[in-house]
């Protein structure tokens, strides 16, 4: 979070259970802070209310873990357009 206040990034890629701050608390600072970066969630808890609760968290995009390679460049190459 520090770093995207400091540099400019096109987009995050966050898992979505992490310490400290997870990827949706992440998700809704970047929102409240307009700092304009989407920001795509990975997860093992790929129930439908899991991804929607990510996405109401302010993120773009939730993906189920483990992530297809060719998913995951796609997913992102359509959030930094």
């Amino acid at each position: 979070l520090e770093l995207l206040h400091s540099q400019q990034y096109n987009c995050v890629v966050t898992d979505i259970n992490m310490p400290k701050l997870d990827g949706r608390g992440l998700a809704q600072k970047v929102r409240e802070a307009a700092l304009g970066v989407p920001v795509v969630g990975m997860t093992g808890c790929a129930a439908e209310t899991d991804i929607q609760t990510s996405l109401d968290s302010g993120m773009v995009a939730c993906l189920p873990k483990p992530v297809d390679l060719h998913t995951l460049i796609r997913t992102v190459r359509q959030v930094i357009v």
